[in-house]
This record gives C-alpha cells, structure tokens and sequence, in this order.
C-alpha cells in the first residue's frame, strides 16, 4: 500500500474539473504507469486496480487468509496509511474499495472508504 504514495506524484496531472469517471481512469492509467502490476509484497500480490461504476476505484490484492491476518490491514490503517491520497479521492467524492481475495479469487476482505471517511 505504500505503492499508492506515487500516485501521489501523477496528481498534479490530473485536471479538476473533470467527470469522476474520467480523474479515476487517470488515477489508474498513472497507476498502472508508475507501478508495474503486478506487485508482491511480504503478504500480497497486488494485481489490479480498476473503475467501478465511474464512482469507486478498486484495489486488487491476492492473498492467503493466514497472509491476511498476518497484514492486518483494517480501514483505519489504510486511512492512516494514505492521508494525501484520500485527501485527494475525499475531496473529489471518489469512493476508495480495497478487495482481499484468496488464489481462487475468492473474496476474504472488503474495505471501502467512502469520502466522508477521510475526515476522521
């Protein structure tokens, strides 16, 4: 998860204004870019990150449930972890979804961080 601080760097690319569709298209294509997916860490393999319905942008990780549990990520330590982004995905009302599946591409864990969620 440390990865999403350079997306950081693509941000002044982005234009304000824009749809929600087309700034969470962007984030991805610099995503996608700057970091080459997939992506293994100590726990994951981070596959994918991808537009949900123009309102969402989803973080893809595999992993195993004994891995998962040794991450211990939880939602606020991915808030804690990614103030400037989710200043960033707050203020343009971007919903922020990371999934947890196993090899299968079974889900193990959903954490979605609405805007509102990185005021706190």
């Amino acid at each position: 998860m440390k990865k999403l601080l350079l997306i950081l760097l693509c941000l002044p690319m982005i234009g304000f204004g824009q749809s929600k569709g087309i700034m969470i298209n962007q984030i991805i294509e610099n995503t996608k870019k700057d970091i080459k997916l997939p992506y293994k860490s100590d726990y994951t393999l981070w596959y994918d990150v991808v537009n949900e319905n123009n309102e969402s942008i989803v973080f893809l990780h595999l992993c195993s449930e004994k891995d998962f549990e040794n991450l211990g990520m939880t939602k606020s330590r991915l808030i804690s972890e990614n103030k400037s982004f989710g200043k960033f995905v707050g203020s343009n009302n971007i919903t922020v979804v990371t999934r947890y599946s196993n090899y299968d591409y079974l889900l193990i864990k959903e954490i979605k961080i609405s805007p509102n969620d990185w005021d706190n």
